[in-house]
C-alpha cells in the first residue's frame, strides 16, 4: 500500500478548512460581555482616523444609535481626522 505525498498534503489541508470553519461558528455565537451600555444625556465621542472621518458623510451610526434609544437624548460628536495634511508629505 503506497501513499503518495499529495494525498497526506490533501488531507491535512482538509482537516486545516474543518477546522478553521469549526473555530468560525464558535466564535460566531451571541455574548453579552460586549453590550454597550447608555444612560440618558450621555455623550458619545468618535476619535480616530480616516475610517471614522468617512462616518461624517454617512450618518448611519448616528442614526442607528438614535434608533436604538429613542428615551436617550444622546449627543454624538465625531473627532476623527484623516491626517492627510499637505504639511507632512
Amino acid at each position: 500500500m503506497k501513499i503518495s505525498l499529495l494525498s497526506i498534503v490533501k488531507v491535512f489541508f482538509t482537516f486545516l478548512t474543518a477546522a478553521f470553519f469549526l473555530f468560525q461558528l464558535t466564535q460566531c455565537t451571541p455574548s453579552d460581555r460586549n453590550v454597550l451600555e447608555l444612560s440618558p444625556d450621555d455623550s458619545i465621542v468618535l476619535i480616530g482616523n480616516n475610517l471614522g472621518s468617512r462616518m461624517m458623510y454617512f450618518g448611519h451610526f448616528e442614526t442607528e444609535l438614535h434608533v436604538r434609544y429613542p428615551e436617550h437624548s444622546l449627543v454624538i460628536r465625531n473627532q476623527a481626522v484623516p491626517g492627510d495634511t499637505p504639511g507632512f508629505r
